[in-house]
């Protein structure tokens, strides 16, 4: 709570009317604050009923709400002006440190001035507890009686002539009561918050385990997809030297039937060459006998030989190349 000391300064807990840090704030429906006390008080000796600050006329007195946040605020404001520790009411002079708190004398108390309290019968009657700052919260400003009932209605501590005026009817126990009833809700919330924590620890035990778990899965699925693909790999390089290698054997299959034709066709052309210039030398020849008697047929043949040749050389080439 101390971080709202750079935001929110004493002066906005401060009652208008006492002109004094709140003392059992409450707000009326206008939206200001005053101390209890303060504004029954000023409400009281007025022929009007209406708001100090901005003079809101009621016809009647409204409802007063518990202003909790200012309470709270205020409470810390006058322990700041006491101090950390608590100290004896009844040193006079140097002050020392209480030991107890008195509910009964609403009084605090060193060790020597306590010794009354664990002595005298009647003292020891008296509710001793932890020493505590501004034991005057602890006292009704409105009936000066102490605040030892609970009014679960309202919300609020009230004292025994509260109960008989503005609190008649409502659902009243003792303080101590209502201390055990909410300590009790405060156990089962507790276990309630202790069991929500084991669950979720839980939770974050198998996310990291269903972490890791993936962590491993993937560093697996990585190895197997590196083996998987090295293996493609291989039997890519594999069939490519493959076809290369028949590629290769059909290319130098080829070139041997090509180099066999070609010399067949060179053959053949000189053949023809010599056959041409025989039937040019026959086609000048002046003896007519002697021409019908030629053989003309035998070069015809030869001619189909070549021409066979010719087409299975190039039957091969689409064998070869494909289109």
């Amino acid at each position: 709570m101390a971080s709202h000391d750079y935001f929110l300064s004493k002066d906005q807990f401060l009652c208008s009317i006492c002109q004094d840090v709140f003392l059992e704030p409450v707000s009326i429906p206008c939206g200001h604050s005053f101390c209890f006390a303060c504004i029954t008080s000023h409400w009281q000796g007025s022929l009007s009923i209406n708001c100090p600050k901005c003079y809101t006329e009621y016809k009647v007195c409204p409802e007063l709400c518990e202003n909790s946040f200012a309470k709270e605020m205020s409470e810390q404001i006058r322990a700041r002006r006491q101090g950390k520790t608590v100290s004896c009411d009844a040193c006079v002079g140097k002050q020392t440190n209480a030991l107890r708190s008195c509910l009964v004398c609403l009084t605090s108390y060193c060790e020597s001035h306590l010794e009354p309290h664990l002595r005298v019968g009647t003292l020891r009657t008296h509710k001793l507890i932890e020493p505590v700052a501004m034991l005057e919260n602890r006292v009704c400003r409105r009936h000066q009686q102490l605040l030892e009932l609970f009014c679960r209605s309202h919300q609020k501590c009230v004292c025994l002539q509260c109960i008989k005026t503005d609190h008649l009817c409502h659902d009243i126990v003792p303080v101590e009561r209502e201390s055990q009833d909410k300590k009790s809700q405060m156990k089962m919330i507790q276990a309630e918050v202790q069991q929500m924590i084991q669950d979720k620890l839980r939770k974050l035990q198998e996310i990291k385990l269903n972490l890791e778990r993936s962590k491993e899965n993937s560093k697996r699925d990585m190895e197997e997809s590196v083996q998987v693909f090295s293996a493609l790999f291989r039997i890519i390089e594999r069939s490519q030297a493959e076809l290369a290698e028949l590629i290769q054997k059909k290319q130098t299959a080829a070139e041997i039937r090509a180099k066999r034709l070609i010399a067949a066709l060179e053959s053949e052309i000189s053949e023809l060459q010599r056959r041409r210039r025989e039937l040019e030398q026959l086609f000048h020849h002046e003896d007519h006998f002697h021409v019908v008697q030629v053989r003309s047929l035998q070069v015809k043949m030869r001619t189909d030989k070549l021409l066979s040749l010719n087409l299975g050389f190039l039957g091969f080439q689409d064998v070869l190349h494909p289109p």
